[in-house]
């Protein structure tokens, strides 16, 4: 069995503790570590993290897809998994109505249909395909993704990428995800 830990950006530690944990939590034996965010970028504080630690996975639990174009999350995602010697582990979810329609002042989306299409965007841009996906047609505007050049000397393709809650692919078949 593997352990992991999860800190909500709510959790009011800044976010040099939160790193800080991540390098305890290491120590203490956890396979992975995880920022799930809320009330702060959780992409710089996993940065952080995976710069707080040498041998665990680090990720998302959840990162909210809505705020970032899949192209974007790519690039950083691609560039997080490089740094860390393919360690990175991206969590995403839709979120939930009340912070991003509510709050964000986000539009309506079918949370199922959009994330499939924010995955397939994602997964296509981090396998280097020209035009990834076209349009996208449940966000707030549309956009396009173009092809991530694959880094050299990166030592995996694209960072565990999930479609809901899990770190696998496998496990979450309808690709959405509530936080």
């Amino acid at each position: 069995m593997q352990l992991g830990l999860s800190v909500a950006t709510r959790s009011g530690l800044p976010a040099a503790r939160i790193a800080a944990c991540a390098a305890e939590a290491e120590a203490a034996g956890a396979d992975a570590f995880f920022v799930a965010e809320r009330v702060a970028d959780a992409l710089p504080i996993a940065q952080a993290a995976l710069a707080a630690t040498r041998s665990i996975g680090v990720g998302t639990a959840v990162a909210n897809a809505r705020l970032r174009h899949p192209a974007l999350l790519a690039m950083t995602a691609g560039t997080l998994d490089e740094l860390s010697g393919g360690r990175f582990l991206l969590g995403l979810g839709t979120a939930n109505a009340a912070l991003n329609e509510a709050t964000l002042n986000l539009p309506a989306v079918p949370p199922v249909a959009s994330m499939r299409e924010y995955v397939d965007v994602l997964r296509r841009t981090l396998a280097g395909e020209p035009d990834a996906g076209g349009p996208i047609a449940h966000r707030s505007t549309a956009c396009t993704s173009t092809a991530l050049p694959r880094t050299r000397g990166s030592r995996s393709s694209s960072p565990a990428c999930s479609p809901g809650c899990s770190t696998s692919p496998a496990r979450s078949p309808t690709g959405s995800c509530s936080t």
